[in-house]
């Protein structure tokens, strides 16, 4: 009944929330299927277009729709078009919240910082984005500083404190991720304190973890059970033609220790994709087929869902385009395995389970 009603409060609108905490929950059978659509050049161009685009391809509804929320020049806005987009659309906005100021990869970002945001520099404009949340009359899940564990982005270790011990919080933990953690559960604190009650939150990180020191362990950076729902994981394969294959299981094997070691909380993999080999069509659609079937078939129970990143690459001539349909055999590959009923188009919402 709880479920239920929750489903009924979506026509509602403004103030469902305000009386229960609702999350995304693991399916009790099978996995969720969402995707990134190529919503532009920064991620975060959501359009009913993109969605009906994809969904036609694959044949399948999406349970969500993942997209990019930047902080640019410091500034937090909610995405409320996107956020209605979505809602308009059935399915459920997935935000990857990136907390940096411009775009720029492996370096400090001269705005925002993990400590910044402890000292609650910017709680007047998370608090402002919590109350649009909670009045969006949608589920919404969220994941704070995405692919942490890589110091390609500005709120990993590196950046704010690295392996050091003695110049913040807990001498017996790396000051970087332990500013993350700090920052994401203030984030969190503040959303709360708002009775912003329809947000499901993700701690996202990548099997390619760099640097692959001890410091930069995902346990350092989880904020806790109390505070997160899921473990999301990025699972590449190749990326850009010079880039060697790699095989999907092979890749989230190697970081399931990691995984362990930190929570028992459901996974999913909050992107993953493989670009098309110039010689062989054949590679792409293989790889395509393993990866899926690798979670349909048991290899990794606990993975209870997936989002494609259904993007052109990084590349300006095609060559390294992550798209579904980059060939035909691609996507054949996809829409066969993606047609199985293991692959749910509905999400399951109600109040947090206890273990």
């Amino acid at each position: 009944m709880k479920v239920f009603f929750f489903l009924l409060s979506l026509c509602m609108g403004v103030g469902a929330f305000a009386s229960e905490e609702i999350k995304v929950l693991p399916p009790l059978s099978g996995a969720y299927q969402g995707a990134y659509a190529d919503f532009g050049p920064v991620e975060n161009q959501v359009t009913e277009e993109a969605i009906r685009s994809y969904t036609k391809l694959t044949g399948k509804k999406l349970a969500w729709a993942y997209f990019s929320d930047h902080w640019l020049d410091g500034d937090i806005h909610f995405p409320a078009g996107n956020v209605e987009t979505c809602r308009k659309m059935g399915v459920i906005p997935y935000i990857r919240m990136s907390p940096w100021s411009e775009m720029t990869q492996s370096q400090q970002d001269p705005v925002v910082t993990m400590q910044k945001i402890i000292d609650g520099e910017f709680d007047e404009g998370l608090r402002t984005w919590a109350r649009s949340a909670r009045d969006s009359g949608t589920a919404i899940m969220i994941e704070f500083g995405p692919e942490v564990n890589g110091d390609w982005f500005p709120w990993n270790g590196r950046w704010n404190g690295g392996s050091s011990r003695d110049r913040y919080g807990d001498p017996t933990w790396p000051d970087g991720p332990e500013r993350f953690r700090d920052a994401y559960r203030q984030v969190i604190q503040i959303f709360r304190e708002e009775k912003a009650l329809n947000i499901t939150w993700i701690l996202h990180v990548d099997v390619a973890w760099t640097p692959q020191a001890s410091w930069n362990h995902m346990k350092f950076y989880y904020p806790g059970d109390d505070y997160i729902d899921w473990i999301g994981l990025s699972v590449f394969g190749r990326q850009l033609p010079k880039n060697n294959w790699i095989l999907f299981p092979s890749m989230l094997k190697s970081f399931l220790k990691q995984i362990e070691e930190t929570s028992e909380k459901p996974v999913l993999i909050s992107e993953f994709g493989v670009i098309e080999d110039a010689h062989d069509p054949k590679k792409k659609a293989a790889w395509l087929k393993q990866a899926l079937q690798s979670i349909s078939k048991g290899l990794f129970k606990n993975v209870k869902g997936i989002t494609y990143w259904n993007s052109p690459g990084w590349l300006a001539d095609g060559s390294a385009s992550f798209k579904i349909d980059s060939s035909p055999q691609a996507l054949e590959a996809f829409r066969t395995e993606i047609s199985q009923p293991f692959w749910l188009e509905n999400v399951r919402l109600g109040p947090p389970e206890t273990p």
